[in-house]
């Protein structure tokens, strides 16, 4: 029993700043995905499936390698296998929740010459093993992306060059129904003032008690539970004239625990449209930015086959889906790394939250406050 307290010990500390962690690593790679955004775009983006991409290769890593992943996801100077736990046992809890729905699924795409090695458990990651680096490898990708994602996204990668030796994929999707749902009889077509300029869309109407809070810049902040009440979707209206890609991108920690320590519980009249949004990024530069050059440079995954102390990360690939309507939330995103080697009623009028221009969105753990996807919709 000695021997084994102090790694749930261990365990138990870097779960509880795991949150803290990954919502850093958000904000890193999510400014530096916006620099590349072209102005007026909408962008849904979850650097939660990127951050689980990437620490699947902790469970192979070897040597100055695990230093490097450590680093990048702000694990300290844990044990490769110990960081891999951590995730595995944090991402279990949030599966767990009842109500809505937050799933993940990890997959190691190998070539068969490598003598393949089952990932430890924690990280559940299926090993697929290939014979060659080929269409039917990009089927066989696409064909898991889409299962995984319940169809919400089809096709994750478009080709694969001949000399990959494995590719990584993470799949995560969200399912929530909002604790108190719009009603569609109040849903009317309305103006919206787009960056691209005005259209209409179908705008949602409810009057009810939510967390709010209009803070003193201009901005409003709105607080929608999902069934459960362990997840929940965040609206933020900067003052108008406020671009909302810079806002997101200067995103930062305290700002948002800010956000959610201001929320006070009042009615509030909501207007929001219904959305359904898609982005994708090539994430290789932004990846650049926020620490990734070593593992684009040589990567030591020895640990997962003998023969891959040399790889190096070629591209990477990030798509998301989002949709917003009366009845609650869907979400998906997926990402992919190629690697070959190489190196009480108010009497007073309730305040309004009418969501008529560009705004941002977030799906949310209540219980940690970690960010599960990022949106800023301009042009819905």
């Amino acid at each position: 029993m000695g021997l084994i307290t102090p790694l749930l010990l261990n365990l138990t500390m870097a779960s509880t700043t795991l949150p803290a962690s990954m919502n850093e690593y958000t904000h890193r790679l999510t400014s530096a995905v916006l620099d590349e955004v072209k102005k007026g775009d909408n962008v849904v983006i979850a650097p939660i499936s990127v951050y689980l991409c990437t620490s699947i290769m902790l469970q192979g890593a070897r040597g100055q390698s695990v230093q490097d992943l450590n680093q990048i996801l702000g694990l300290g100077k844990m044990k490769a296998s110990d960081s891999a736990s951590a995730i595995g046992e944090f991402l279990r809890d949030l599966r767990g929740a009842k109500g809505a729905s937050f799933q993940f699924t990890n997959a190691l795409w190998i070539n068969s010459k490598y003598g393949v090695k089952t990932p430890s458990p924690e990280m559940e990651a299926s090993v697929f093993p290939f014979t060659k680096a080929d269409g039917a490898l990009v089927k066989r990708v696409n064909s898991w992306c889409s299962k995984s994602t319940k169809g919400r996204i089809p096709k994750l990668i478009e080709s694969v060059e001949k000399d990959t030796n494995m590719i990584l994929t993470n799949a995560i999707t969200f399912d929530g129904d909002w604790e108190d749902p719009f009603e569609k009889q109040w849903t009317k077509k309305e103006n919206f003032k787009g960056t691209r300029g005005d259209t209409k869309v179908d705008m949602m109407l409810k009057r009810a008690h939510f967390d709010y809070a209009k803070l003193a810049d201009g901005t409003q902040v709105l607080n929608m539970p999902y069934v459960g009440n362990r997840y929940a979707g965040l609206f933020v209206l900067p003052k108008a004239g406020k671009n909302t890609n810079g806002v997101l991108g200067a995103l930062t920690t305290p700002t948002w625990n800010s956000w959610l320590d201001k929320l006070q519980h009042q009615e509030v009249i909501v207007r929001v449209p219904k959305v359904k949004l898609e982005s994708e990024f090539r994430l290789d530069r932004a990846l650049g930015q926020v620490g990734y050059g070593p593992l684009y440079r040589r990567v030591d995954l020895s640990g997962f086959a003998k023969g891959l102390e040399q790889q190096q990360i070629t591209s990477a690939i990030h798509k998301t889906f989002l949709k917003i309507d009366e009845k609650g939330t869907e979400a998906a995103a997926a990402t992919a790394m190629m690697m070959r080697a190489g190196s009480a009623m108010n009497p007073v009028e309730p305040p309004s939250f009418t969501a008529d221009r560009p705004y941002l969105f977030f799906i949310y753990d209540t219980k940690t406050k970690l960010i599960l996807f990022s949106a800023s919709v301009q042009n819905p």
